[in-house]
This record gives C-alpha cells, sequence and structure tokens, in this order.
C-alpha cells in the first residue's frame, strides 16, 4: 500500500484477485475504487506490494514469481502511469532474483 498525498489517492495491491486497487484517500466507509488495474495484458499476478513515484508521476508494483521445477523465487516489477486504469500494458518490467 502507498499513499499519494498530492493527489489524494491510496494504491494497494490486492493478492486475491491480482489486481492493484485506487480508492480516494479522503473517502471514509464501504466504498469501491476509484480505479482498478487488472486483466491478463497488464501482467498483474501475485502483487505483494505497491509504490507511487510522485516525482515521475509512476506506479510500480512488486509482482511474485514462483517457479516450481527450479524452486526459483523471483520479484518482477512493473511500472505503469499513476493514473492508469485496467488493461493497460505496463510501461516498463524490472525482475531480479530474491525474496518480496
Amino acid at each position: 500500500m502507498d499513499i499519494d498525498t498530492a493527489h489524494d489517492e491510496i494504491a494497494v495491491a490486492n493478492n486475491g484477485d491480482n489486481s492493484v486497487l485506487i480508492f480516494r484517500r479522503t473517502d471514509g466507509g464501504d466504498v469501491g475504487p476509484v480505479r482498478t488495474i487488472s486483466g491478463e495484458r497488464t501482467g498483474i499476478d501475485r502483487p505483494m506490494g505497491v509504490a507511487i513515484d510522485r516525482k515521475n508521476n509512476e506506479l510500480w508494483v512488486a509482482i511474485l514469481v514462483i517457479t516450481r521445477h527450479w524452486c526459483l523465487i523471483a520479484q518482477r516489477r512493473a511500472m505503469w502511469v499513476r493514473s492508469g486504469s485496467s488493461a493497460m500494458l505496463p510501461r516498463a518490467l524490472l525482475c531480479g532474483i530474491g525474496n518480496p
């Protein structure tokens, strides 16, 4: 989860349905997200965390990748424009091996 105070938004990694949910920071109660980033084209699968880069107006998502054959645990980070919405392809993808 990360908070963008400049735009009054909260970004949440939702591992339950492979999405990133964006909420208004000032909302209260049982409210839905204002935006959702999800779908096969996004590559979001097992999101573990999010970070908002306020300077570059980007949203980064940490994604866990598990390959059982070699017992490899890798972490992938995908990046979108902060105001992006569902079914957008990521603008960048970084990969590394390690623990998220």
